[in-house]
């Protein structure tokens, strides 16, 4: 059979590249080297005792575990072909390569189909029922033609259905709003990201990471402050952390969530869900304090969960599978969220809950069908309302580097540390991560 014309038998073959039984063994190989060479480092190199009865008990399990998969690298040599089969009715593919176990798919099941050659990921992933029920990595298969060949195949199975038309309709809008998140440049979550990372560097320089009343002066968020009038607070905590964990939790959120939605959205939305979300955090923290201040950009970070709620909920069918997260996923993330907030005092959880909510109803007023043009069209409104929510962005960030340039000069810094040693143990501020 030609590999370009798609098959119309009941069965049909695409031949998978030869591979060895031995590639898991291997796998577990490496995992096991890795760990035992790990912990010798920390034994031998470091000096450091391995007290805890785990880590004296995975010291010889990773010895065994060696000398195990090494003998099935060893034995399992003999090679073996496998393959891609089409049935009347389903797909079957292999686990993994060399894998004796089968993934059984239904065609009626098959929600999208999204070949990610462009991508690190290089795979071809196959979405059922809302959740990725396989990704056939294209190293796989015996050349880019064999690619083309399954992704059709599976299309003209699907397309032999009864609804076949409808179900082809829904995997090509599920297609076109995952090319829609991969178009363009996300300048909003790198120029903020670059703008985290300079802000917590200027807070070494100065020792605000340290000595807590300076990130006050730097602009952390205070109900007494923001009381008098420095409504400039409400968004220049975003920009400064308490430490570096608080950072980097921050940062690898925003870049995780700021990739996939800054793009699909459009960055003149993005910018009014980060907006909104802090501002309605910062606000529900004042009327709910746990501290004398807080900082962190989890306002804005939660907006973004919260606009990514309203997606699931108002679009779900033609989000790719990528996109989608089953509902236990939402609540196992809620109860994490709860149990993080009960066990860590200092969590500003009113600042987290406003903005999930402000991202929510930034999302609900913005966001709407078509989500493939989302990100390249936007009403003159809501352009002008993003260039107004950057420019209050970039005032309050002045305003606080115009406070903050107190603290480079040295009479400042010698009256703070003449004042903070001597002040009363209550009187000194506490700042708690968030909001």
């Amino acid at each position: 059979m030609n590999q370009t014309e798609v098959s119309r038998s009941s069965t049909f073959r695409i031949e998978l590249r030869e591979t060895r039984f031995w590639r898991p063994a291997l796998t577990m190989l490496f995992a096991s080297l890795t760990v035992l060479v790990e912990l010798s480092v920390a034994r031998l190199g470091f000096g450091l005792e391995l007290r805890d009865s785990f880590l004296r008990a995975l010291l010889p399990g990773s010895i065994v575990s060696t000398v195990v998969s090494l003998v099935l690298a060893v034995a399992l040599r003999p090679r073996t072909r496998d393959a891609i089969e089409f049935f009347d009715e389903r797909v079957e593919l292999p686990v993994y390569r060399g894998s004796r176990r089968r993934r059984r798919i239904r065609y009626r099941d098959v929600h999208s189909i999204q070949n990610l050659r462009r991508t690190p990921l290089k795979v071809l992933s196959i979405g059922r029922r809302g959740r990725l029920a396989a990704s056939v990595p294209l190293r796989w298969l015996a050349s880019p033609e064999d690619a083309t060949q399954l992704e059709e195949e599976l299309r003209a199975r699907i397309g032999s259905l009864p609804d076949g038309a409808e179900r082809l309709r829904g995997i090509d809008r599920c297609a076109s709003v995952w090319a829609a998140a991969g178009r363009g440049v996300p300048w909003v979550t790198w120029a903020l990201t670059a703008s985290l990372i300079v802000a917590f560097a200027f807070e070494l320089a100065v020792g605000a990471t340290t000595v807590k009343l300076r990130l006050l002066t730097l602009g952390a968020l205070s109900p007494v402050l923001v009381g008098q009038g420095e409504l400039d607070r409400l968004l220049t905590p975003a920009f400064l952390h308490s430490g570096p964990l608080h950072l980097f939790a921050n940062l690898s959120t925003l870049v995780l969530l700021g990739l996939m939605l800054e793009r699909l959205l459009g960055w003149p939305r993005f910018v009014l869900v980060l907006t909104l979300g802090q501002i309605l955090g910062a606000l529900l923290w004042l009327r709910w304090p746990n501290a004398d201040g807080a900082v962190g950009a989890s306002a804005a970070l939660y907006g973004l969960f919260g606009a990514w709620l309203l997606l699931e909920l108002k679009a779900r069918e033609d989000l790719p599978v990528l996109f989608r997260l089953p509902v236990w996923w939402w609540l196992l993330t809620a109860a994490l969220g709860v149990w993080a907030e009960v066990a860590f005092t200092n969590l500003a959880t009113a600042a987290h809950v406003g903005g999930v909510a402000g991202g929510f109803l930034a999302a609900a007023v913005v966001v709407h069908r078509p989500l493939d043009r989302l990100g390249v069209t936007a009403p003159r409104w809501l352009l002008a309302l993003a260039i107004l929510s950057i420019l209050a962005w970039l005032a309050a960030l002045g305003v606080g580097v115009h406070r903050a340039s107190g603290l480079l000069d040295e009479q400042t810094l010698e009256a703070s540390r003449s004042i903070e040693p001597g002040a009363d143990e209550r009187s000194r501020p506490t700042i708690g991560p968030g909001p």
